[in-house]
């Protein structure tokens, strides 16, 4: 078994991998290949001034058995992520990784190996470590079972996000007339600008990065690189489906939602232009919304903005879908916890993180 440096002639290769490994799974959507190639070129803003170094591991019989990237964030520059992992189901070729990742991180002197985390929360946070039975939403994680079984063998999960969903008419979003009329006179509810994707995604830049100081694997992201992240999306979503909330004309928090456009693929694939053109003009039906992020100023934590933003969600698009999905939250955040639990109550999905201190 050898470890290669891929370069520029391989990046099919590492692409296709992927492909090969999910090839028979039934709950598989390809959600990296339109990502990936930037990010193997290095043309993705996120890479900018970080060391990115993607792998192919080969057999002795010349076959490939994994496909990883190194990195380390220049704002995260004491951790070596070992990213966008798949590998084959051999406890050895994940050791072989395990070793190569550790050697690297002492060359470029971090101090710890992370796996779990795509070079920045917005590429996706946790490895999936249950119901492999049920088709993956868009934006979530989905990997082979056997993964975590390998992987700790070597690493130890060192943090647990969970999911959460729930069918719609079962929620209790009733507020009482005292609360809803403190919220009518204190926020305001608007829909992002996207023919200013400039303005919106310094307003998004700026909550998220004060929002999310304190969180464990963010880093302060860029605004040219939440300018890309928008940009992207904008043939997906509407202006509706980010939402600011504002106090005294001041922005203090946000909501990213979109419905679950996995539901429009087929095993294997990914999402096209067609397959969003079917489904806005009424071809094909989504039954599930996904509310993706938060984002609230720390001092605006306890205010009421987030009950605002979420009874606002509901009467907008309550009544259009059967089931909510929340994005992952880290076990231990008790905030985000607990109002989660008041509108959702049960678990979904279960996601770990492994990080090791060298």
């Amino acid at each position: 078994m050898y470890i290669v440096n891929a370069k520029k002639k391989d990046y099919k290769k590492f692409i296709d991998f992927q492909k090969e490994i999910y090839k028979y799974d039934a709950q598989f959507r390809d959600l990296q290949s339109v990502s990936l190639p930037d990010i193997l070129e290095q043309k993705a803003q996120i890479t900018k001034g970080s060391y990115i170094e993607p792998y192919l591991v080969y057999s002795d019989e010349c076959k490939i058995e994994a496909v990883f990237i190194l990195a380390v964030i220049d704002r995260m520059p004491d951790t070596m992520q070992i990213a966008f992992l798949d590998f084959v189901d051999k406890e050895e070729v994940f050791g072989e990784i395990y070793r190569f990742a550790k050697q690297k991180a002492k060359e470029k002197s971090t101090s710890k190996i992370l796996i779990g985390l795509n070079l920045h929360v917005n590429y996706g946070l946790g490895l999936l470590s249950d119901s492999f039975g049920s088709i993956p939403s868009f934006g979530s994680a989905y990997n082979k079972e056997y993964y975590t079984k390998h992987i700790e063998k070597y690493m130890k999960p060192t943090d647990t996000l969970y999911s959460y969903k729930i069918k719609i008419s079962e929620m209790d979003v009733n507020l009482s007339d005292r609360l809803r009329e403190y919220i009518s006179k204190n926020f305001i509810i608007r829909k992002a600008n996207f023919k200013n994707i400039k303005e919106t995604a310094a307003i998004y830049t700026q909550i998220n990065n004060r929002a999310f100081v304190n969180h464990k694997y963010y880093y302060t992201a860029r605004e040219e690189e939440d300018i890309e992240l928008l940009s992207s999306f904008r043939y997906l979503i509407k202006e509706e489906n980010l939402l600011f909330v504002y106090h005294n004309e001041k922005p203090v928090g946000f909501m990213l939602w979109y419905p679950d456009f996995n539901q429009l693929l087929g095993i294997g694939k990914r999402l096209g232009i067609f397959s969003v053109l079917k489904y806005k003009l009424g071809l094909k039906k989504i039954d599930t919304v996904k509310i993706t992020e938060f984002g609230v100023l720390p001092e605006y934590k306890n205010s009421g903005a987030v009950i605002a933003l979420l009874d606002y969600f509901y009467k907008l698009r309550g009544n259009d879908y059967v089931y909510l999905e929340s994005g992952w939250i880290m076990k231990s955040n008790k905030a985000s916890t607990a109002i989660t639990s008041r509108f959702m109550k049960n678990k979904y999905k279960t996601f770990k993180v492994y990080e090791e201190l060298l």
